[in-house]
């Protein structure tokens, strides 16, 4: 049986302690030594809705796992590795698909601690995906707008009008 903390997820060592060794979080240790995994009875994750939420948005399926860490690194790591390479943020994107799978299936045969998927987490998370696509949409804008002015004294905004080179 699976002995996990509801909030770091390390395991919990001693039978009936209040506090968590790693995070110092208070610990019920009825719920934690009373359900593998430290789940109620039912609780499931499902892998496939884990990898649709992936294929949605790189890290997604972590967030909707309990990992948010590993959904920031997942993100950031697709986005970074599309713009050095596409083949690097493609291969960040599979392994984000995958790993929220696995992760899933594993959380539901009890190999990895039971995380619940938080909503303020899932939510926070797509906030910051739209801000950074909205960051980078302006980044790239700018950078084409000067590399046009550069080329013929036209910029993005005179193109948009119509006005053409």
């Amino acid at each position: 049986m699976a002995k996990f903390c509801p909030e770091c997820g390390k395991p919990i060592a001693v039978a009936g302690a209040r506090f968590c060794n790693s995070c110092g979080a208070v610990v019920d240790p009825i719920a934690v030594f009373g359900q593998p995994g430290n789940r109620t009875p039912g609780q499931q994750k499902s892998p496939f809705l884990a990898a649709a939420c992936s294929s949605f948005l790189p890290g997604l399926g972590q967030v909707y796992n309990g990992e948010l860490g590993k959904g920031i690194a997942v993100f950031f790591g697709t986005l970074i590795g599309v713009f050095v390479l596409l083949i690097p943020g493609l291969v960040a994107w599979m392994y984000g698909l995958y790993d929220a799978w696995s992760t899933a299936q594993k959380m539901n045969s009890g190999q990895v601690p039971f995380r619940p998927a938080k909503p303020v987490s899932i939510i926070l998370f797509i906030l910051l995906a739209v801000i950074v696509f909205i960051i980078v949409f302006i980044v790239i804008m700018a950078f084409v707008s000067s590399l046009l002015q550069s080329m013929g004294g036209s910029d993005f905004s005179s193109l948009m009008n119509g006005d053409g080179f």
